[in-house]
């Protein structure tokens, strides 16, 4: 971030530690939801044979009501094929936990099945591509992929990211996560032969702190505030992804992380977060100016 070493964090005050380990609870959930393909065993199928195109295939909880996940056909060239969709599959060694294959279908995130239009602007999902067309459609701007390294920065009016790494099992063309920075109402993912994993979909304005819209908001947004503290805000720092301030970034941009640390999509079923005790952020303040002043005495 910023050219600054990670190392960095072991320069933080003692009283930093101490202050976010005094924990009340409390905090809310923000707007998100996401799909990770465990809610069925393994071998469950959708699809032809099962669902006609269209069909709400399976529905998940999400902070605001069921989302409805639908089965559609693939586009391939000028016509479109409908097979199906399994739980597990022979894409689920590409990842570490239960995965969805795609075999000639697209799955269809209908999120105005839970939220109204424009409140989710940010969504991301890791793919594993075993080869033949895939389909990527935002906003009902559809794209044919023959391979995952010509995808779009931009469809259907939202930002896309293409974060590769290394194939997870033999056959893999390409792997890696796709991020979708921007309102979305309607995204659907297919394949020939494509894997998918931990689709997630979040409201950045329901959720001050999350920096890098990861949903939810914990060490990694702390990391971007404390490494670029007192820095101006524009250009965007790397990793900061959401909410990016105006001026400098500093105190207000601390206390969003603290007063709504551990909340986000990991808190969906309405446990507690903790949150900093307020007498503990007192330290704060204290520890960080200290921390600010040693960072600009080091040589750069």
């Amino acid at each position: 971030m910023s050219g600054k070493p990670l190392a960095m964090r072991a320069t933080l005050p003692v009283a930093l530690g101490l202050a976010c380990a005094a924990t009340s609870t409390g905090a809310a959930a923000s707007i998100s939801g996401s799909v990770d393909f465990e809610h069925d065993p393994a071998g469950t199928t959708y699809g032809s044979g099962t669902h006609a195109p269209g069909d709400v295939a399976f529905s998940v909880f999400t902070t605001d009501g069921p989302m409805d996940i639908r089965v559609q056909p693939l586009a391939v060239g000028g016509t479109t094929t409908f097979n199906t969709a399994t739980l597990g599959g022979f894409a689920d060694a590409a990842f570490p936990t239960q995965a969805a294959t795609l075999s000639n279908i697209a799955l269809q995130f209908d999120l105005l099945s839970a939220w109204s239009p424009g409140t989710i602007d940010y969504g991301r999902f890791d793919f594993a591509d075993f080869g033949g067309v895939s389909n990527l459609e935002i906003n009902g701007d559809l794209v044919q992929l023959n391979g995952f390294d010509n995808v779009p920065t931009t469809l259907g009016g939202v930002d896309i990211r293409v974060n590769f790494g290394l194939p997870g099992a033999p056959g893999v063309n390409r792997q890696g996560e796709i991020e979708l920075m921007g309102p979305l109402n309607d995204v659907r993912i297919g394949g020939q032969e494509l894997g998918i994993d931990t689709v997630w979909f979040v409201g950045s304005s329901g959720l001050p702190g999350d920096y890098d819209a990861s949903g939810v908001v914990s060490g990694s947004d702390l990391d971007l505030v404390l490494l670029n503290w007192g820095e101006p805000a524009s250009p965007a720092p790397p990793g900061w992804e959401f909410d990016l301030p105006d001026g400098l970034i500093d105190q207000d941009e601390l206390d969003d992380v603290l007063q709504n640390w551990g909340s986000g999509l990991f808190a969906l079923d309405g446990a507690a977060s903790p949150l900093p005790e307020p007498g503990a952020l007192t330290l704060l303040p204290l520890s960080v100016a200290a921390w600010a002043r040693a960072r600009r005495d080091e040589p750069r």
